[in-house]
């Protein structure tokens, strides 16, 4: 089969597909990665064929504060707004425009794209292709009476009053932020000839793919009344990791003492002040080992001298996979890669994150018990002593953690996407 993937240029949106994008590649299917071109270096590493945005608009972590200065003063309902607008829907035109433009001189069976990817319906509408796509977490946005709305960083109800609070709030939810989306949404979609939807825009990859998978287990979600039958869930899709590829050694085994990372991830590392250094305050020479990503050689050169001492470890980059056996608590602001390579290895968390969907992810790992929500941006030194003291001493959350893990050991990713695909090449519906 020829294969096209297609994501928004963000490393959490890029990451979970690197694995099965290589994966399919080498089970002999024909593989190409339509992205943003400050991408073109990393698909081509993976040995994907690269096909750039033309006239959509790339759009990443790092032009996004001059290109939308604003937006840092935007919160809530605004915010939401704002993003799904302009960083997401904006471009629905652009993308299938683009991938018209692919499939006339390389035509291809099935796109395969995150959901966060506003061009799925109109090239599965328009030219009929199959569609995949995979939610970046393990939570899928269709709506449910159960769960609460998205975005607030809510966890489920658990009585009659609180659940219909949250009628009210996605009520609000839809007066303040779906109406919008959606006009802005169908006039993208208009604009190229496709039919306008009547649903809300985040419950559109859900209802548009074929096969919408879901980056987790059933362990991480919320409890529902019902589940759309389209919706599976795949496992942990973490970075695709050359094997030929020698790993840098972790760093060394603190003997006798408990090991504490922390990251902000690998785009929202530019103010340290957020969480990494509210962490370093807190336990930097409290007998804690202390590692530390910065994901920035900038600012680790800026850290190193002012937090220097025999147990901390300041980095740009830490290998996860080889460091997280070692690892007691895991500081991070929630991203849900961060999360599962953590729990991928039961390690239990602190987390403190509001935008861009954390807080809702947040939310979930302390509903069920896997590390402790800090609910804010910007913690204060004593909090994160605090909740990592808590998490330590409390065996329960390192339980918890396992207990995921020994979820996610029983899944492969590869496998069931191959199960799939095969089904659409036999026209039936995988089981």
């Amino acid at each position: 089969m020829r294969i096209l993937f297609a994501c928004v240029p963000a490393d959490g949106h890029f990451n979970p597909l690197t694995g099965l994008a290589v994966h399919l590649r080498d089970r002999g299917h024909d593989v190409a990665w339509y992205a943003g071109p400050s991408m073109r270096g990393r698909v081509e590493r993976l040995g994907v064929a690269f096909r750039p945005y033309s006239r959509a608009r790339e759009i990443t972590g790092e032009n996004l504060p001059t290109l939308f200065p604003e937006r840092a003063k935007l919160h809530g309902p605004a915010l939401i707004r704002f993003d799904g607008e302009q960083i997401f829907l904006a471009n629905t035109r652009g993308y299938f425009e683009d991938i018209r433009e692919i499939d006339a001189g390389w035509r291809f069976d099935v796109l395969f794209g995150d959901a966060a990817f506003f061009g799925a319906r109109p090239v599965k509408e328009l030219l009929g292709k199959r569609v995949l796509m995979l939610e970046a977490g393990w939570e899928s946005m269709t709506d449910d009476p159960l769960v609460p709305p998205p975005f607030l960083g809510l966890t489920p109800a658990r009585s009659l009053a609180r659940r219909r609070a949250y009628r009210g709030l996605k009520v609000a939810m839809n007066v303040l932020v779906n109406r919008h989306l959606a006009a802005a949404y169908n006039a993208e979609l208009t604009s190229v000839g496709a039919t306008p939807v009547s649903w809300p825009v985040f419950e559109d990859a859900g209802r548009t793919a074929d096969v919408l998978f879901l980056n987790g287990v059933p362990g991480l979600a919320y409890p529902r009344m019902r589940r759309a039958p389209n919706t599976v869930f795949l496992g942990a899709c973490l970075p695709y990791r050359d094997p030929g590829r020698p790993a840098p050694a972790p760093p060394q085994r603190g003997e006798g003492r408990r090991t504490v990372l922390v990251s902000q991830g690998t785009v929202d590392n530019h103010v340290a002040d957020k969480l990494i250094v509210p962490t370093l305050k807190a336990l930097a020479g409290s007998g804690f080992r202390l590692l530390v990503a910065t994901g920035s050689a900038d600012l680790t050169r800026r850290l190193r001298p002012l937090y220097a001492g025999p147990d901390v470890v300041i980095d740009d980059w830490i290998d996860f996979a080889a460091t997280m056996p070692q690892v007691d608590v895991f500081v991070c602001n929630g991203g849900s890669g961060s999360l599962l390579a953590a729990l991928r290895h039961g390690v239990p968390l602190v987390c403190a994150g509001t935008r861009e969907g954390k807080n809702d992810n947040n939310a979930h790992i302390a509903y069920h018990g896997l590390g402790i929500d800090l609910r804010t941006e910007r913690p204060t030194a004593r909090a994160v002593r605090h909740a990592v003291a808590r998490v330590v001493v409390e065996p329960s959350f390192r339980r918890s953690a396992q207990r995921i893990r020994d979820e996610i050991a029983g899944y492969d990713p590869a496998a069931l996407v191959d199960r799939h695909l095969a089904a659409f090449a036999s026209g039936e519906r995988a089981a």
